[in-house]
């Protein structure tokens, strides 16, 4: 797989309109069939994608959706929801709420 195909791939991903990822990544997956691993190697368009179109994800026993952002990254693919007082991982290719832990954050000084 070459870098001029994951930088392609990268801005399709990037460019979706809200709300139909799930339909450029059925047709990515179309054309590139012969590179089944290519989608893995865009994982940092799709975290792009999802912060700035403000992807939403309900927690279990929330009351609201909860926005995924980089205004709530705690890094390492996961969220912070301060409703909930805690953080979840989440799968940005398929836009699904992985883990939860209601671990408290706490400032640093």
């Amino acid at each position: 797989m070459s870098s001029a195909s994951v930088t392609a791939i990268s801005a399709f991903v990037e460019g979706a309109p809200p709300g139909e990822l799930s339909d450029v990544i059925a047709d990515i997956k179309a054309l590139t069939v012969d590179e089944p691993k290519l989608l893995q190697s865009v994982s940092p368009a799709f975290e792009k994608y999802n912060e700035e179109q403000f992807a939403t994800v309900k927690l279990p026993g929330g009351s609201q959706q909860v926005t995924v952002s980089s205004h709530n990254a705690l890094g390492d693919g996961r969220y912070y929801d301060a409703e909930s007082q805690s953080s979840f991982a989440f799968d940005h290719a398929t836009q699904v709420r992985l883990g939860i832990s209601n671990t408290l954050i706490t400032a640093k000084d």
